[in-house]
């Protein structure tokens, strides 16, 4: 039973830390799609993003950008959906513990 539990958790550790996890993104983007993308999709999509500056860099974008409809968009309205749980002080995605 340990051995199971350990592995699940290790399983869920993987998707948190893992950015190319289906679980973050409805499609994953090309590297070459991203590399030409405005800052904030570059940060979301980055292997450890700090999801308050992503916000905040999707917001100032938009506010001097109109809003175009893109599979980054859609990627980000579910990725701050899945992140929001597993957020800490620092604005970084780790899992939460059993006891938080």
């Amino acid at each position: 039973m340990k051995i199971l539990t350990l592995l699940l958790s290790l399983s869920f550790l993987t998707q948190i830390y893992s950015q190319n996890n289906s679980d973050f993104f409805k499609t994953i983007p090309s590297e070459e799609s991203i590399k030409f993308s405005p800052k904030w999709v570059q940060a979301m999509y980055s292997d450890d993003p700090n999801v308050p500056e992503v916000i905040s860099a999707y917001q100032m974008f938009y506010s001097e950008n109109e809003f175009v409809k893109t599979i980054h968009t859609q990627n980000y309205k579910h990725w701050i959906r899945f992140t929001a749980q597993h957020v800490d002080e620092d604005g970084l995605i780790r899992p939460r513990s059993a006891k938080e």
